[in-house]
């Protein structure tokens, strides 16, 4: 009975958006996978819509002064992204030397390697250990008002910018459309070779022209990145801005700055770095270069202003006193309208481009090998 009660007690002492985190880092310790399966964020996922639905009339009470802003901000980093998507696909099609294999050294991975075959226990907790991906960041990040709504409404009063989450994720859809852009600058400056063995030959299909291949990379959104070595490691940014969000929620929304919380996310993110150049995904300084702009850019960021008081940049002018008594921008205003149409817009688009069927997604697809079957029909009738 003690063995029952007193973990039932330490999960009720903790928050929402807590047991969330150590309830998915379980999931995926006990499935030994190396990450948390998809199903359980499958439901994760669920369950944080419903939740939303259930409670949107108070989370919008809370958060209103923040809403407009954060349907900026996903406009523009879901823009930011495409963008980034699309240059990866080119970049990795117009690279000279595609189809050569060209390992770089890299210290730090033979160190890991190193370690793994001498200590057998270090290499087993490696691969055993939930790696902390992107898909369950973003969740985390997504998950962050929701949580926060009850310990916001009871440490702050409702429209306060220092206890607001989505002033949070507002600054943070601003960060990572900033990295996003400036990683699309690095590894498009120099181009830098694939550490993955016939990367290219497997994933790309050099009979197309440049004409289809802009069609593929304008129509279709690609995840896992491409063949080449992308400095910096945007999975690295992402996982970073994770931690560095979390922290921010705990000491501004209410969780404490003792929140374990915080130091776990930090963990998995060092765990992540050591998977990411185990698996030759990324070389150890695109992790290394990805974590500190992201760090950067966090703290040169300034925390966002309430939608009335973001809308005028003299706080000090006779309209700005005006704006900030009428409070929230209202509905039906034109910035209003402006941002959630482009918000709305922005998530329809994306979902177009991920609902179309992909013919360059793996190891050469149905669709490519269709077509290289037609290619070898005409040539030989030629």
């Amino acid at each position: 009975i003690y063995c029952v009660r007193w973990p039932a007690r330490l999960l009720g002492r903790l928050s929402g958006l807590e047991r969330t985190h150590l309830t998915l880092f379980t999931v995926g310790l006990l499935c030994g996978g190396g990450q948390v399966p998809d199903w359980a964020l499958a439901i994760a996922w669920v369950s944080l819509v419903l939740g939303v639905l259930l409670n949107l009339g108070a989370i919008f009470e809370l958060e209103r002064l923040y809403v407009f802003g954060a349907f900026r901000e996903a406009t523009l980093c879901i823009l930011a992204y495409y963008i980034d998507s699309v240059a990866v696909y080119m970049v990795a099609v117009m690279h000279e030397q595609r189809f050569q294999d060209i390992f770089l050294q890299d210290n730090i991975r033979n160190v890991i390697e190193y370690m793994c075959d001498r200590w057998r226990f270090f290499g087993t907790t490696l691969a055993t250990l939930p790696e902390l991906n992107a898909d369950e960041a973003a969740f985390y990040m997504t998950s962050m008002p929701f949580f926060a709504s009850v310990i916001s409404s009871r440490s702050a009063t409702k429209g306060e910018g220092s206890s607001s989450a989505l002033a949070i994720i507002i600054k943070l859809g601003k960060a990572m459309r900033y990295s996003r852009l400036l990683r699309v600058v690095c590894y498009m400056s120099s181009v830098m070779p694939s550490q993955t063995i016939g990367c290219f030959a497997n994933r790309y299909d050099e009979t197309y022209n440049l004409q289809e291949h802009w069609r593929e990379a304008l129509f279709h959104m690609r995840s896992g990145g491409g063949c080449n070595d992308l400095i910096f490691s945007g999975h690295a940014a992402v996982l970073t801005f994770c931690a560095l969000s979390h922290a921010d929620l705990a000491s501004k929304c209410g969780i404490g700055r003792r929140s374990w919380l915080p130091l776990l996310l930090w963990g998995r993110l060092v765990h992540s770095g050591i998977r990411i150049v185990q698996s030759r995904s990324h070389l150890s300084v695109d992790v290394v270069i990805g974590v500190i702009i992201a760090c950067l850019l966090w703290w040169v960021l300034q925390e966002a202003l309430p939608d009335a008081e973001a809308l005028t940049s003299d706080a000090g002018s006779k309209s700005s006193k005006k704006q900030q008594k009428k409070g929230p921008i209202p509905l039906h205003s034109l910035p209003g309208l402006g941002w959630t149409s482009g918000m709305v817009a922005a998530i329809s688009f994306l979902f177009a481009l991920i609902l179309v069927p992909e013919s360059q997604a793996g190891p050469l697809s149905a669709a490519n090998r269709s077509r290289l079957s037609e290619v070898s029909v005409v040539d030989q009738r030629d």
